[in-house]
């Protein structure tokens, strides 16, 4: 998938997730799959509580993580590539 700074990123509504010490747990009933994230992945999951655009995410995981844009957004579009590919976020092109 190509991915655009304008993309609007949102969890699925039916996505269940819960806390394991530091990491979080994700369920999609949709499709069955379940995920385990941790660290930045954790991070991100949260800061998908509310719908976000790709770019003030990329942003903000940079200020989060204080890491340039060419380390923070690979890792943070692999994780949102493994969230879709499981039926956990949606993604809306502008």
């Amino acid at each position: 998938m190509a991915w655009n700074r304008g993309d609007l990123i949102t969890r699925t509504a039916d996505a269940l997730d819960g806390q394991v010490d530091d990491d979080i747990v994700v369920f999609s009933p949709a499709t069955a799959n379940t995920l385990g994230l941790s660290g930045t992945g954790t991070w991100l999951w949260q800061t998908l509580a509310a719908p976000v655009i790709l770019g003030e995410l990329i942003a903000a995981a940079m200020e989060q993580f204080q890491v340039p844009r060419s380390v923070c957004a690979p890792d943070i579009i692999a994780t949102l590539g493994l969230l879709l590919e499981q039926g956990m976020i949606e993604v809306e092109h502008p």
